[in-house]
């Protein structure tokens, strides 16, 4: 459930000292996503619980570290190559791990199109969906992700809408006015 998609925030986790010292402390490397590689190790070690209630408040602005799609994707990616290399679950469960591909793709999608960015989640999105195609059993990803994945291809394609009217209407206007 980690490999796939952080669920909890890094804020609020408890956990014994020794866990970490397990699982080799967190990788300094990484400039994002060491958390979930984290917790991808010390779940392979340790049973993890999450618990339902809401223990902390994420505050949103422009300097969040998940301003930076790019460095969010690079860092995501060798997170995930680890936990796939280290047999966090095995790689002939080849329909997880293209799970875990099409979810990935899904999240960067989000992550370039809340940056301002939506030709790169264009192609991120169109990956999500190579890697899980609609036609696969939806039980498998959940069909719930399907109808996310492809809401967000609609965003997408609504904000390239506007970005070409807003170019038109800048190209009509600087015209009129030679």
């Amino acid at each position: 459930d980690i490999i796939l998609s952080t669920r909890f925030s890094p804020s609020a986790v408890v956990a014994r000292k020794a866990a970490f010292a397990e699982a080799g402390n967190f990788d300094t490397n990484l400039r994002s996503s060491e958390d979930r590689d984290m917790w991808i190790r010390i779940a392979t070690r340790r049973r993890v619980q999450l618990e339902d209630a809401r223990l902390v408040q994420v505050c949103r602005h422009a300097s969040n570290m998940s301003g930076n799609a790019d460095r969010m994707k690079k860092n995501m990616r060798i997170t995930l190559r680890k936990a796939y290399e280290n047999g966090a679950v095995s790689k002939w469960r080849w329909l997880f791990w293209l799970k875990v591909c099409a979810v990935f793709y899904h999240q960067t999608a989000l992550m370039y199109l809340g940056t301002g960015r939506p030709w790169p989640a264009l192609q991120d999105a169109a990956k999500s969906l190579l890697a899980w195609p609609l036609w696969l059993q939806t039980r498998e990803i959940g069909s719930i992700v399907h109808c996310l994945r492809l809401r967000t291809v609609a965003r997408i394609l609504i904000e390239l809408f506007r970005i070409d009217r807003r170019r038109s209407k800048a190209v009509e206007t600087g015209s009129m006015r030679q």
